[in-house]
């Protein structure tokens, strides 16, 4: 019972999401949402040997994608916020307690003494973050900040540091237990159902082979090109630190709560909550107001694309 007052709100919406997506997410996605709009007016026009469709009128198409429950707001936003904006939400807090230091700390003393260590340091850092954060825009604007420049003080080239920051934080949403928005999308379309715990083990093994072929070309890249060993004055003693036990104490108490077939919802809930207990413990990881308010602000920041995104994908969705 739509009135044209609201078709003219929903067309609105529709660009104001694509525009957004635009701005947030780039250019591909937006053009393929644009394609299947066209392809939905357009289709009738289609030889039926090509791409049979009998076209949808303007009405139509912005009743599915905009006013309905199965387009912009239907199961690609709908998992966006029942379950990945809370781990972002959860790799905001981890950072607020120094848990990127830690890693990276960690990482720079396990590679010393090794040609392009810093590449490998992105690599793992990157791997260890994303297996809490998910989000591979969260993923390299905390790690990148540190591991790009110090790839470049090691001779790797500016775009070839970018690179490797993209492909090693990209990966983020394939280590488990957090991984990206296609494992949630499973759990809402893969019939007949399955459990988070079933595809958390599947794509162990996808995770491990896609960063050993990452390490691999990294290290042979930097062999060939004589990259620099980071001097080992530069590298402060390593010493087991508070916020490992704040870190490992989130990985560990995520397993144990999925592993006792809690909801998702639900075991990042009490993730979080153990995250902030263990920060009361020491002044280093105290998240205090501050340090709150800038976790927020940076949850809002980093959700903001995988947002847009969903909201996006949410147009072909209601198109399909």
């Amino acid at each position: 019972a739509e009135t044209q007052f609201d078709y003219l709100i929903g067309a609105l919406g529709v660009v104001i999401v694509l525009e957004v997506t635009r701005r947030t997410v780039g250019l591909p996605l937006t053009l393929l949402a644009g394609a299947f709009l066209l392809y939905a007016y357009f289709g009738a026009f289609f030889p039926d040997w090509l791409f049979p469709h009998r076209g949808y009128s303007l009405d139509r198409i912005v009743a599915q994608t905009f006013l309905h429950s199965q387009g912009v707001f239907g199961i690609a936003l709908k998992v966006m916020f029942s379950y990945v904006f809370l781990f972002v939400v959860f790799g905001a807090l981890l950072e607020a307690t120094g848990a990127i230091q830690f890693i990276i700390g960690l990482t720079r003393r396990l590679f010393r003494g090794s040609p392009g260590g810093a590449s490998k340091v992105a690599v793992l850092a990157s791997g260890l973050m994303g297996s809490l954060s998910g989000s591979a825009v969260a993923n390299a604007a905390t790690t990148g900040t540190f591991t790009i420049p110090l790839m470049r003080s090691s001779g790797f080239p500016a775009h070839i540091a970018a690179g490797i920051t993209a492909a090693a934080s990209s990966g983020g949403a394939l280590v488990p237990p957090v991984m990206g928005a296609g494992a949630y999308m499973m759990l809402e379309i893969i019939d007949p159902p399955v459990t988070y715990l079933q595809i958390i083990k599947a794509a162990i093994l996808p995770a491990v082979l896609y960063y050993l072929a990452l390490f691999l070309i990294v290290h042979f890249y930097s062999r060939r090109v004589g990259a620099k060993v980071e001097p080992e004055e530069t590298i402060s003693e390593y010493r087991f630190r508070y916020e490992g036990v704040v870190f490992f104490g989130a990985l560990g108490s995520l397993i144990v709560f999925l592993i006792q077939r809690f909801s998702v919802f639900r075991a990042v809930s009490l993730a979080i909550g153990v995250v902030l207990v263990l920060s009361l413990f020491h002044p280093r990881t105290r998240i205090g107001l501050k340090q709150g308010l800038q976790a927020v602000v940076g949850a809002a920041r980093g959700g903001i694309a995988l947002i847009c995104a969903s909201a996006c994908v949410g147009i072909i969705l209601g198109l399909s």
